[in-house]
């Protein structure tokens, strides 16, 4: 059966790739919007640790170790690229070194073992993955549901078109969207 998109020249991978990135674009727009709504409550205070500066609920000593090897490992890279020129945004870092290095680290496991591994197997450590994915950006509340969103997508990705580049794609994506609001709003937004 031929879809519609067929007919525009656009193949299925990019438009599951388009699909997982407007889902995890409006469950951030989502997170943003009850972050706001909660300001000042209570409950803000676990719910919205990225925006007010708490970083949530402590991890292990080797969880702390892995992400911060992981955090070193673009940092450096990162101290590379301004050798080589000016990158005050980190759009290097944001967009291709962290989308690499990252869907290696946690979706690679998952595009190995795709067809070796049982179907409930493999999505548990998906979402194992997944939870490890946003607990090294952030540690609680609110800030880990685009996150999770975003893990949950890539590994649908993979599940679903049994290629790696997808993952990537949707993570470039992903970044490309903050870091884009990130340069509007300091370049044109004053406090």
């Amino acid at each position: 059966m031929i879809t519609h998109y067929h007919r525009i020249g656009v193949p299925d991978t990019w438009m599951y790739v388009l699909v997982c990135f407007a889902l995890a674009a409006l469950v951030c727009a989502a997170k943003n919007f009850l972050s706001a709504s909660l300001q000042g409550t209570p409950v803000c205070g676990f719910l919205c640790p990225s925006i007010f500066g708490d970083r949530g609920f402590p991890l292990p000593t080797s969880l702390d170790w892995l992400f911060g090897l992981q955090v070193g490992a673009e940092a450096h890279l990162q101290a590379v690229f301004d050798r080589l020129w000016n990158d005050n945004y980190l759009l290097v870092t944001g967009l291709i070194v962290a989308p690499v290095l990252e869907e290696g680290l946690y979706r690679g496991p998952l595009y190995v073992f795709r067809s070796k591994a049982e179907q409930p197997l493999w999505w548990a450590g998906g979402l194992l993955l997944t939870l490890l994915f946003a607990l090294s950006h952030s540690r609680a509340g609110l800030s880990l549901l685009p996150l999770v969103t975003l893990g949950l997508a890539s590994a649908w990705l993979i599940a679903r078109t049994g290629k790696f580049w997808p993952c990537i794609a949707l993570h470039f994506f992903y970044n490309f969207f903050l870091l884009s609001v990130t340069v509007f709003q300091s370049l044109y937004w004053v406090d």
